[in-house]
């Protein structure tokens, strides 16, 4: 059986970062669409600009084909303070 586009891209992304970052967090939602977002919540981009983060994220996605990154709809990428602020609920450390 084949992975999903979801996992294949859950794991690129953990095996590009988790040795620089042990806390992160990726989630990736499928809308009803089947169009994939992608929340990262990370250390590695603390003092970085929205630029860098997602150039940062393109070097993960570059190997993914064009059909499987037209299902991408955005990606919010988030140092664990930011994601406090953003979503105070999940008591992000």
């Amino acid at each position: 059986m084949q992975n999903s586009l979801s996992e294949r891209l859950e794991r690129a992304i953990r095996e590009a970062w988790s040795s620089q970052d042990p806390n992160l967090q990726v989630e990736i939602a499928a809308r009803e669409d089947g169009k994939l977002e992608i929340t990262i919540i990370s250390s590695i981009f603390e003092g970085q600009d929205s630029f860098e983060r997602e150039s940062r994220l393109w070097t993960v996605l570059r190997p993914f084909s064009p059909s499987d990154l037209i299902r991408l709809t955005y990606s919010l990428l988030l140092t664990p303070a930011e994601a406090k602020a953003f979503y105070p609920e999940r008591g992000h450390d």
